[in-house]
């Protein structure tokens, strides 16, 4: 931001019961079920989504890591304290499907006198 640039930070995973029990159900059965649409089909991907089952199983391993890796609000609130004179907005807004998008939006401080 010291570039006179603005930055968002979106997040719509919340790490909750609900979302891990999800990402661990959903997610397999959404690659399932996709991978015959993913062009150009291949015997590699055929194998290693059905027969292996690597695929669904390291996509669901990546998914659920990445909802432990989340920052949370107050971790952004620490790592943006020092930004002296830029104004940042931080928070939660509902995502109207019953769970939270986290969000921190910031934006350089109006020059003095302009």
């Amino acid at each position: 931001m010291s570039a006179g640039e603005c930055v968002a930070f979106i997040e719509g995973n919340g790490g909750t019961f609900r979302q891990i029990i999800g990402m661990t159900v959903f997610v397999p059965l959404s690659v399932c079920v996709l991978t015959p649409t993913i062009r150009p089909l291949s015997l590699a991907r055929l194998l290693f989504t059905y027969v292996l089952a690597l695929l669904p199983l390291l996509i669901t391993f990546d998914g659920v890591m990445a909802l432990f890796r989340m920052y949370s609000l107050a971790d952004l609130e620490a790592l943006t304290e020092k930004l002296d004179g830029d104004v940042r907005r931080l928070g939660r807004a509902s995502n109207h499907r019953g769970g939270n998008v986290m969000y921190l939006i910031g934006w350089p401080a109006p020059l003095a006198g302009g």
